[in-house]
């Protein structure tokens, strides 16, 4: 209650759409990590798919790391007082 007497409803504050779209939100997000530990939890096909997921992490981070020393490489062509190789203008 205010000092003048008057009271706030609680959906002046938050109106009843946003509330209703945080469950459905939030009920959809259980459902997706259920989904996803039931698939990967499988006890037949499981061993394969996490199998397959760790060799698509395994991949991405080498990937990761060749872009990064590709970009290192290049970083230190363009630094200036040194001389550039020019072995990467001819690769790309």
């Amino acid at each position: 209650m205010f000092t003048n007497g008057t009271h706030v409803s609680l959906r002046s504050c938050a109106s009843t759409t946003d509330v209703t779209s945080r469950l459905a939100l939030a009920f959809a997000a259980g459902a997706v990590f259920g989904a996803a530990v039931m698939y990967l939890c499988d006890p037949l096909g499981g061993r394969r798919r996490r199998a397959l997921v760790r060799d698509q992490i395994v991949h991405a981070r080498h990937e990761m790391d060749d872009f990064g020393n590709d970009a290192r490489g290049r970083a230190q062509d363009l630094r200036p007082g040194h001389s550039c190789r020019s072995s990467w203008h001819l690769e790309r």
